[in-house]
């Protein structure tokens, strides 16, 4: 059709045609966009939906990873670390005394007359003597510090930064405490300890454990219920009192 016809046709339509067929373009051009928006859009949130799913189920699994790490090293009655999760704050602090010559001090306590509470009281007693402990070794010491409880009625604390001029400062009060917290509840136990500063390192990451052990025996050895001290420095335990200082193979 010639263009003068074309317009002679165009001009022939009336106000409602004219409308009527812009609003079929208006249409025509939005189901063309709203078409093209949803073919670009469903893979994008598609895409996106799956990468949540997967995001939510990693989380998922380092979550439930994360609680088993935990358990593994947790000790289930009182919630101190067990002898698991105390070995491994024992082995860094070793690291570091060797890396960069920070002390530490180690602990060993054991419960004295423990055996007697649960003949006597019966065991649900004992197993709430074991959680106060638990709660007072935890209320003495610093973020920084280990408690476990390596078993039993055996306790066990580690302080990085602690020196032989320092331990008495430390483990004094939480001897007090331990005491104070027995005597509220009535309990006929007391608690033997040995403490060990190591200045430092010993030849082998268990005699550190060993040499705090010993003590804690002597304590038992001599009457139980107290506290001895020593020093490990270039090789040998010192002992406070004056003792002979004991080398360690």
């Amino acid at each position: 059709m010639p263009r003068s016809r074309e317009l002679i046709a165009f001009a022939s339509l009336s106000e409602g045609e004219l409308l009527a067929g812009h609003r079929r373009y208006v249409l025509a051009t939005l189901a063309m966009t709203a078409t093209t928006l949803v073919a670009i859009t469903l893979p994008i949130v598609w895409v996106g939906f799956r990468a949540w799913r997967e995001i939510h189920r990693r989380r998922g699994l380092e979550q439930r990873y994360a609680n088993a790490f935990h358990e593994a090293r947790t000790d289930g009655l009182t919630g101190l670390a067990n002898r698991t999760g105390f070995d491994e704050a024992h082995r860094q602090a070793q690291l570091r005394l060797q890396e960069d010559g920070t002390p530490f001090a180690l602990a060993f306590i054991d419960v004295d007359h423990f055996k007697r509470l649960n003949d006597s009281l019966g065991h649900d007693v004992g197993d709430e003597a074991l959680r106060q402990i638990g709660v007072t070794l935890t209320g003495c010491v610093r973020q920084t510090d280990a408690v476990g409880r390596l078993g039993g009625d055996e306790f066990a604390i580690l302080m990085p930064g602690v020196t032989g001029a320092t331990m008495h400062r430390r483990f004094d009060p939480i001897k007090l405490d331990l005491d104070a917290t027995v005597k509220r509840f009535g309990w006929r136990i007391g608690f033997s300890m040995g403490v060990v500063a190591y200045e430092t390192p010993p030849p082998r990451v268990r005699d550190a454990v060993t040499l705090a052990d010993r003590m804690m025996y002597d304590v038992k050895g001599a009457g139980r219920n107290g506290i001895r001290y020593a020093v490990y420095r270039n090789g040998q335990l010192i002992p406070e009192q004056g003792e002979a200082a004991a080398a360690v193979a």
